[in-house]
C-alpha cells in the first residue's frame, strides 16, 4: 500500500516521466529478519508495480537501525549520490525512519524535490501538517484486540484457531486524518487513490516461491 501510494503521489507532484529520473530510498532494517523485510520489500514491490522501468540503479536502501537519528544520518551519507534536481521518493520501516530520512533532506536543502509516505501512521502532527509527508500506511495496534480476543476465546473453547490473521490497514492522508485523530481537522479533497489488485496478486505469487520466507508461509494471506 505505501509503496503504491508513493508511486501515485510522486507522479502527481513530478510527473510520471520525471519521477524516473528520480530516486527511491527505502529505510531498511535488515537485522531484524523476515517480517520487517517483508514490509520493506512490500514497499519497493508497489512502488515498481505502478512505476514501470524505474531504474534499478536508482534505488538505494539503508538501514535506520529503526531510530529517528540513524535514519537521518544514512540519508545524510546518500545525497550525495542523487543528483541536484532529481526527485527524492522516500519511504521507511516506520513513520519515526521517515521523519529522521525528511530531516535530512532539510537539512540539506532539498527538501522542495522530496516526497514522503510513512508507516505506521503514529506520527500524526507530521502527517497533519508536513507538505512533504503525504500519507502513512496505519495498522492501529489499539485496535489488535478486536482480533486477539475472539481467537483467544476459540482456542479457549477448544476450536480450530487460524496460523495468522491479518489486520485491517488503512492509508492515512490530509485528507481523511480527523476520521482517525479527532484532533487535526482533514484538509484537502479526496486523492482517489486505489489500492493496485492486480499487480498486488501478482506479486503475492511470486512472494510464495522466495526462499528467504521458508517457514514463514502461514504469514502470507491466501489470495
Amino acid at each position: 500500500m505505501g509503496g503504491s501510494y508513493l508511486a501515485t503521489a510522486a507522479a502527481k507532484q513530478f510527473g510520471a516521466d520525471t519521477v524516473k529520473s528520480g530516486y527511491l530510498v527505502i529505510g531498511a532494517l535488515p537485522q531484524s529478519g523476515v517480517i520487517p523485510r517483508m514490509r520493506t520489500e512490500g514497499q519497493r514491490a508497489g512502488f515498481l508495480a505502478l512505476t514501470k522501468d524505474f531504474p534499478a540503479d536508482h534505488i538505494i536502501e539503508i538501514d535506520t537501525k529503526n531510530t529517528l537519528q540513524e535514519s537521518y544520518t544514512q540519508m545524510n551519507n546518500v545525497l550525495g549520490r542523487i543528483p541536484p534536481g532529481a526527485p527524492i521518493l522516500i519511504i521507511a520501516i516506520n513513520d519515526q525512519a521517515t521523519m529522521g530520512m525528511l530531516q535530512a533532506v532539510r537539512a540539506a536543502g532539498r527538501v522542495d524535490q522530496a516526497i514522503a509516505v510513512g508507516n505506521g501512521a503514529d506520527e500524526a502532527e507530521a502527517l497533519a501538517t508536513d507538505p512533504k509527508l503525504v500519507a502513512a500506511t496505519g495498522s492501529f495496534p489499539g485496535s489488535y484486540g478486536n482480533y486477539l480476543i475472539p481467537i483467544a476465546l476459540s482456542a479457549l473453547a477448544g476450536k480450530a484457531v487460524p496460523e495468522a490473521t491479518f489486520v485491517t490497514h488503512q492509508m492515512v492522508t490530509k485528507a481523511n486524518i480527523c476520521k482517525f485523530y479527532k484532533e487535526f481537522a482533514c484538509a484537502g479533497e479526496a486523492d482517489g487513490y486505489t489500492f493496485p489488485e492486480a499487480e498486488f496478486a501478482s506479486y503475492l505469487s511470486g512472494l510464495k516461491k522466495e526462499d528467504w520466507l521458508k517457514g514463514y508461509e502461514a504469514i502470507l494471506p491466501k489470495q
